[in-house]
């Protein structure tokens, strides 16, 4: 079963529902309408088989509009009693718990989710601003509290580390959890919260966090999504490309997950499985930050280099002034021996400051930078602190080409010999990582 804010998008194209459940990868699709005639409210409802496209069957309530708090409930056993099914313990109580949203309300939520998926700093705003506007129409709404939330926390880790944004997102998530404790995203953006420079990146912290999320709800693709992020950054990269493929086919159109799996690739060394995902995401959606970020890396492994150089330059048009794409350009530079260049450009990093989530990326092109430029000391000096903020990914550190020119250095040795103790540590503790189970 698929969320509706997942679904929500097809709410307003004329679509073949065949189309829309192939897209969504489910076997089965329900596909209604309703009708109002003077006082009373007419809700009909359709199944289709996906493969064959025959209907498997019809229902219909009538109710009073200004009366709908039970409809979900009564549409769904007629569902799941037509076709046969049965609901565990656990999605018979959501949907007992579930209330009336104004429907208003609950438009600026689905406005709010789709605007959020772009990844863009502009995009992000607007979200922001159609979660308030649903709060604003719906005081009771604790899955809009949530969402908003979850925006101020992308907020303040991407794009402006400003703390209020994480004082704000915990005062909402307390507001939500006083409306319905049973909220997975405000779950969701403990983790979050967790997982941050302010926290010190906290792995066992947002994976517990997030496991409590699935527990609420299995069916939400942004836990699995985010707890295959953290595995990627401590290189449990097998167990992060199965978590994010999880998530895609719950949210086949989430761009953060489409885009995680192209860096799982990339830091397991499938370089074109990588640039596939990336270029992806960016046909959707060309400013996606996150896929800008990565896909010159991916060239450049790859061995493209000019591929690499035009990807930075189409990234530094849409982000001047952040630093993980900055010192993509820089690595370029000392790769192609202009020392002088590759280090104004490290210079300018630090200019701009080192407080946002993705800071970790640049510390590590930094450590790349000083061992094309020979400097032992500096290069694993920066390695050390990219690994101490968040990213110690033994596997990819461990077989990066562009480290051989420190490979040998005592320092270096050791911090490999730290870093796979600590990578051995937590698979014994994480794998096989469960999803809890929906029963």
């Amino acid at each position: 079963m698929r969320p509706t804010s997942y679904v929500a998008k097809y709410r307003t194209l004329d679509i073949d529902p065949r189309q829309v459940g192939r897209d969504l990868q489910v076997d089965t699709i329900v596909d209604g309408f309703y009708r109002r005639a003077g006082d009373r409210l007419k809700i009909s409802v359709q199944m289709f088989d996906i493969e064959s496209g025959s209907l498997l069957g019809q229902q219909s309530i009538t109710t009073d509009p200004n009366d709908i708090s039970d409809v979900e409930e009564r549409l769904v056993k007629k569902i799941t009693k037509s076709l046969a099914l049965s609901l565990t313990p656990k999605e018979r109580a959501r949907i007992r718990r579930a209330r009336t949203v104004d429907p208003k309300a609950y438009e600026f939520y689905l406005k709010g989710r789709y605007h959020f998926n772009t990844n863009t700093r502009e995009e992000l705003d607007i979200a922001i601003e159609m979660f308030q506007r649903s709060t604003e129409i719906d005081p009771h709404y604790a899955e809009a509290y949530a969402a908003l939330a979850h925006m101020y926390t992308y907020k303040c880790f991407s794009y402006d580390s400003n703390p209020l944004w994480e004082e704000r997102a915990r005062e909402l998530c307390q507001k939500a959890i006083a409306i319905n404790p049973n909220v997975a995203e405000a779950e969701y953006v403990f983790a979050r919260l967790a997982w941050s420079p302010s926290q010190g990146f906290n792995h066992r912290q947002a994976i517990k966090h997030n496991r409590r999320v699935l527990e609420l709800d299995p069916n939400f693709a942004p836990a699995y999504t985010a707890i295959g992020l953290v595995f990627n950054h401590i290189g449990l990269l097998d167990e992060a490309l199965r978590l994010h493929r999880k998530a895609l086919e719950l949210d086949p159109k989430n761009s953060f997950a489409e885009t995680y799996l192209g860096i799982d690739y990339l830091w397991a060394g499938q370089y074109d499985e990588a640039i596939k995902q990336f270029d992806q995401v960016l046909r959707d959606s060309p400013r996606h930050f996150s896929a800008n970020s990565v896909v010159p890396l991916a060239h450049l492994y790859r061995g493209s280099m000019g591929d690499s150089e035009e990807a930075v330059q189409r990234s530094l048009n849409f982000f001047p002034a952040d630093t993980w794409i900055i010192s993509n350009k820089a690595l370029l530079e000392a790769l192609k021996g202009n020392a002088e260049e590759a280090e104004l450009l490290l210079k300018k990093c630090l200019s701009i400051g080192s407080s946002l989530g993705h800071f970790h990326h640049a510390e590590y092109n930094f450590a790349l930078v000083y061992a094309q430029l020979r400097d032992k000391d500096r290069a694993v000096e920066w390695l050390r602190r990219a690994v101490d903020n968040g990213w110690p990914c033994y596997p990819f550190i461990r077989d990066d080409p562009y480290l051989n020119p420190v490979r040998e250095s005592n320092e270096f040795l050791t911090l490999l010999n730290d870093l796979r103790n600590l990578w051995e540590s937590y698979k014994n503790e994480f794998l096989p990582f469960e999803v809890p189970s929906s029963s």
